[in-house]
């Protein structure tokens, strides 16, 4: 990132050069914010990327196992059979 320099306001700076200081300044801000924002979108997709895949590196097992159709299945009984 380059580094701001603030002037001192002078009494004979025109209007020209302040306007020029100023839309340079806020482009500078605008590209600051931007980056700043990609940063924290990518450190939050990593976030949720790592917990997606420590999430699926437990559940996968457990949706592949026998239990993960007879448990249902029989939870479905149940609830069938007590509503009846």
């Amino acid at each position: 990132m380059s580094s701001v320099e603030i002037s001192r306001p002078s009494g004979d700076r025109s209007l020209k050069d302040l306007i020029s200081d100023l839309r340079h300044s806020t482009g500078l801000l605008v590209r600051q914010e931007i980056a700043l924002a990609k940063a924290t979108v990518v450190k939050t997709a990593v976030t949720f990327g790592v917990a997606g895949l420590l999430a699926g590196a437990v559940l996968d097992p457990l949706a592949r196992s026998p239990g993960a159709v007879i448990l249902p299945a029989a939870l479905c009984g149940i609830s069938s059979a007590a509503a009846a």
